[in-house]
């Protein structure tokens, strides 16, 4: 299996549609298990695969937020 190739953050909010601060936020909160694969002492990379998952699951709750409400 090939391993995908690594994003860096700005490719990393790019590909999911939102800003490096939010990206960065996401990660310390760990919001949905975002972990970037490691960090140097600069910046962070992602695995895309990880990335979409996150991605999907913000989608989801902004969804159920937009349905339901923010609680």
């Amino acid at each position: 299996m090939q391993r995908p190739e690594l994003l860096n953050e700005q490719e990393a909010s790019r590909l999911i549609g939102i800003s490096r601060s939010e990206l960065k936020r996401h990660t310390q909160q760990r919001t949905f298990g975002l972990r970037p694969k490691f960090c140097t002492r600069n910046e962070c990379f992602y695995d895309p695969n990880i990335l979409r998952d996150f991605q999907r699951n913000l989608t989801a709750q902004k969804a159920a937020e937009s349905l339901f409400g923010s609680s």
